[in-house]
């Protein structure tokens, strides 16, 4: 699920809100296994890191910190980084695990630094708000 939010002229760089989840994926140290928290989150930053147009700079990882989400672990970050075409991103990102890391969820923002005093509350909400409601935990 991605949302923009309205009035989407209105900010600086085209933001987006988003949340999903999916089957666990194999783990690049082990193929028998489903990649850990840690790993996913890793496997986030490469995807970001290798993105060939426009191309990722100058990756910070600003903030990194281990939660429980509905009693889940998870991870949640702060990104920044600039593309080729000199555009600053920022994301927020919370990767969530069930304990056995067969299934994991993920909620996003994506907007310019200019404009997450406007659309952070938005994406606060958002993640009070979410719900797992799929598979046994």
């Amino acid at each position: 699920m991605l949302l923009t939010p309205r009035g989407k002229p209105n900010f600086r760089l085209p933001p987006a809100i988003g949340g999903g989840g999916g089957v666990g994926q194999p783990s690049a140290a082990d193929e028998h296994r489903c990649r850990t928290l840690e790993e996913d989150f890793e496997f986030f930053l490469n995807a970001i890191r290798k993105r060939p147009s426009p191309r990722t700079q100058d990756l910070a990882v600003l903030s990194k910190t281990r939660v429980a989400v509905q009693g889940l672990p998870a991870i949640q970050s702060t990104i920044r980084y600039r593309n080729s075409f000199g555009e600053a991103w920022f994301d927020e990102e919370i990767l969530i695990h069930t304990r056995d890391d067969g299934i994991n969820y993920h909620l996003e923002l994506h907007c310019s630094p200019d404009d997450l005093a406007v659309l952070l509350p938005l994406f606060d909400e958002v993640v009070a708000t979410y719900r797992i409601l799929g598979p046994p935990r």
